[in-house]
């Protein structure tokens, strides 16, 4: 499956990261959505319920894309601030995506991995 085969009807490639995904393993497991107003990113140890966003970052090019997401409003027991979703330039959409969730927009501009940091590979269903 293509990148473009992912994409619902009349989508621009700009909304290519949006949709389900699925995480696995004991950290990871649970499942991130990601539609044009809202994150939801729900796993063992965080639940971030229906958070708006806003793009705060992204790039698109011959390594992939990657787009960062900073939340403007947490649920009680969402532990993150800014997601980073990525997929490299395999042409299969549905495997080969990563999130990353950051404390803060300033450990996610730096790249700060730490052990408040989450990091999951998904899949798209």
């Amino acid at each position: 499956m293509t990148l473009a085969a992912v994409l619902p009807r009349g989508a621009a490639a700009a909304d290519i990261a949006w949709g389900n995904f699925k995480g696995s393993g004991h950290t990871c497991y649970g499942m991130l959505t990601i539609t044009s107003r809202l994150i939801t990113w729900m796993t063992p140890y965080s639940f971030c319920r229906n958070s708006p966003y806003m793009i705060r970052n992204r790039r698109e090019g011959p390594d992939g894309i990657s787009v960062t997401y900073l939340l403007k409003r947490q649920s009680a027991k969402c532990r993150f601030r800014v997601v980073v979703l990525s997929h490299g330039p395999e042409r299969d959409a549905g495997i080969g995506w990563d999130v990353i969730g950051y404390l803060s927009l300033g450990s996610a501009e730096r790249g700060v991995l730490d052990e408040n940091v989450i990091t999951c590979s998904l899949y798209r269903y």
